[in-house]
């Protein structure tokens, strides 16, 4: 695990004193990390103009070169005071995912402790052309965009709350907003659920409230995201969802929520989803219905997957209950099919017995 805060408002020798490593180690890890440090520059210069003008809108390019200090040319100023200047990322520096040795490219790594790192990497790799997701639909404080990335098109969460601490922060809608949205029309969603479940039954921005609360708040999400991404018929190519999702431990059990998300997104479940499976099925009677008509699958392709390690240092001493402590969680990407599967189109588990 390194030993580097990667931050891109300091420079190398600050980042190493930082650290406590030497600067060629920093060079290293920004270079085996793709990291693109000019654009991360850019980009905060375009933020930072564009808050200035938001809140000064009546200044001129002088007085806000003037105001905003070293770094901030007339020329700059100018330049990112303009939306449809916002800088883009170096397409060079986004290699391919799997080794090929007819390409002279190298290789990114699947495995970062910089998510900002992977969704960059996802941005580039599969909505080429493209300098943002469309939607996230799970926002919080932002930590995702803080640099690397530029805020989505829309940001939305369920517990809304306007971030302080970024530069030109987006405005975040509540999650009830979302649904406002035209249906098949983004290219691409993020989500980022809780990783954990309350031991006191108490609902948090951090924590499920129940098993139960988890297992309708991931569908719900899924079907939300689900209905929103588009379809092209003509091209039978769909909108692209992200995921972050870590595996959850839940009375002694081990939740393995990376691979029921992708079974519930997939449409094809297995003995691995049977305790989320129990709680939608437990709804849909309680509402006097079925769970395949309430809770109908969902048509989507798993075509990448991300594994973002956790800092060693932040875990607790517990001993996992018997299991090893999940000191990383996944980025799963999956781009949206034609329709929702039916129960009855696959062989999961006897789900009639249940």
């Amino acid at each position: 695990m390194s030993k580097i805060k990667y931050y891109p408002e300091l420079t190398i020798e600050e980042i190493s004193r930082n650290s406590g490593v030497s600067e060629a180690a920093v060079r290293k890890y920004i270079r085996e990390n793709f990291i693109d440090r000019e654009y991360d520059s850019q980009l905060i210069k375009f933020r930072k103009v564009q808050q200035y003008f938001r809140e000064n809108p009546d200044s001129t390019n002088t007085a806000a070169a003037e105001a905003l200090g070293e770094g901030y040319s007339r020329n700059t100023v100018e330049k990112y005071r303009h939306k449809n200047n916002a800088p883009k990322p170096n397409g060079e520096r986004i290699y391919l995912t799997m080794s090929d040795p007819t390409m002279s490219k190298a290789t990114v790594a699947t495995v970062s402790d910089q998510d900002r790192l992977i969704l960059g990497i996802i941005l580039r790799l599969y909505l080429d052309g493209d300098d943002r997701f469309d939607c996230d639909l799970t926002f919080s404080k932002g930590d995702f965009y803080r640099y690397g990335v530029q805020y989505p098109r829309h940001c939305y969460d369920l517990y809304p709350e306007q971030p302080t601490d970024l530069v030109d922060a987006p405005e975040v809608k509540s999650l009830e907003e979302g649904y406002e949205l035209s249906d098949n029309s983004l290219s691409s969603v993020v989500i980022d659920l809780p990783q954990s479940i309350s031991e006191d039954g108490m609902r948090s921005p951090e924590a499920f409230q129940s098993i139960s609360h988890l297992a309708l708040s991931y569908y719900k999400m899924l079907k939300l995201a689900y209905c929103k991404l588009r379809y092209l018929a003509d091209t039978h190519s769909g909108g692209l969802l992200i995921v972050k999702v870590g595996d959850i431990m839940w009375h002694g059990k081990m939740l393995w929520m990376s691979k029921i998300v992708t079974e519930l997104a997939t449409g094809r479940l297995t003995r691995i989803s049977e305790v989320v499976y129990d709680e939608l099925k437990a709804e849909a009677e309680r509402k006097g219905t079925t769970v395949e008509k309430e809770f109908p699958l969902f048509d989507m392709e798993l075509v990448d997957k991300y594994v973002h390690i956790h800092d060693l240092t932040n875990l607790s001493d517990e001993t996992g209950n018997g299991h090893s402590i999940k000191a990383h969680d996944y980025f799963l990407v999956f781009r949206k099919g034609k329709e929702p599967h039916d129960y009855d189109t696959f062989e999961p588990f006897d789900h009639h017995n249940h």
